[in-house]
């Protein structure tokens, strides 16, 4: 992805992000687009303090294998 601009990152960012289910895309927005803490997304999506990390964790991971999926799509065009 090295020739991938500013702006296209973002686009993609935000495709495969519109791809993940609600409960991972939620606090990835909360938290890293809005730079809410972890209690305050919670709070702001009534679950429990402790599920955003775990949800964090996986909606990052998601995110990072379906950014890599995309990579190797365009490296084989």
């Amino acid at each position: 992805m090295s020739d991938v601009t500013a702006r296209e990152l973002r686009s993609m960012l935000d495709t495969e992000l519109r791809h993940l289910p609600e409960k991972y895309r939620s606090p990835l927005v909360l938290c890293y687009r809005e730079g809410k803490t972890n209690k305050q997304a919670a709070r702001v999506l009534g679950w429990p303090t402790g599920s955003i990390s775990g949800r964090l964790a996986w909606a990052r991971e998601l995110l990072r294998i379906r950014l890599v999926s995309r990579d190797k799509a365009f490296a084989s065009e």
